[in-house]
């Protein structure tokens, strides 16, 4: 809420023009690239990103719902925050491992959960995607690698991390009932 305002008092509007661009880019590290790829090829990459940005953007609102059903411990404003938080990352189409790092404070205000070890395994494989994050010259070797765990790897376990999230978010209401007394 503080960011946007103080960009345009600065900057004036123009401050926003690469914001507005770059939420339309799907990294080569994002599991919604499976579907931008694909999409680019048949109908075009502004229709495609378009499609993609709209389908980003339902995907947040409904992890944003899912979280805030319950699979967080904790209350207050900590706890909206890291759910607004989460819900960003596990839709957003585009990712880089110092993203993770809106969620991490939250998170800490919260009491332990296995979201903390999710979000520690989700920047470690970002990480390891992007180093050294940024484009330098690299023998082709450790290129051809980097590319790789980029482009194949990380969208795959950056997908299955995704699965885990929305099996958790589902189970919580059942997690939330009482268990009946023996």
């Amino acid at each position: 809420l503080v960011t946007p305002p103080a960009y345009v008092a600065v900057g004036g509007f123009t401050a926003l023009t690469q914001v507005r661009r770059a939420s339309r880019f799907v990294s080569f590290g994002s599991p919604w690239r499976a579907l931008s790829v694909p999409l680019d090829h048949y109908v075009g990459s502004g229709t495609s990103r378009g499609i993609v940005s709209a389908l980003s953007l339902l995907a947040v609102l409904t992890f944003g719902w899912l979280l805030a059903r319950g699979p967080l411990p904790g209350e207050g404003v900590a706890r909206a925050a890291a759910v607004v938080t989460l819900a960003w990352l596990l839709g957003a189409t585009y990712v880089l491992p110092w993203y993770d790092a809106w969620a991490w404070p939250f998170l800490a205000l919260l009491p332990a959960s296995r979201w903390d070890r999710w979000l520690a395994v989700r920047t470690a494989v970002l990480t390891l995607a992007y180093l050294p994050g940024r484009i330098v010259p690299m023998p082709a070797p450790l290129a051809g690698l980097l590319s790789g765990t980029r482009l194949y790897a990380t969208p795959i376990a950056l997908g299955l991390l995704l699965v885990v999230a929305v099996r958790w978010c589902l189970r919580a209401p059942e997690a939330r009932r009482p268990v009946a007394a023996a």
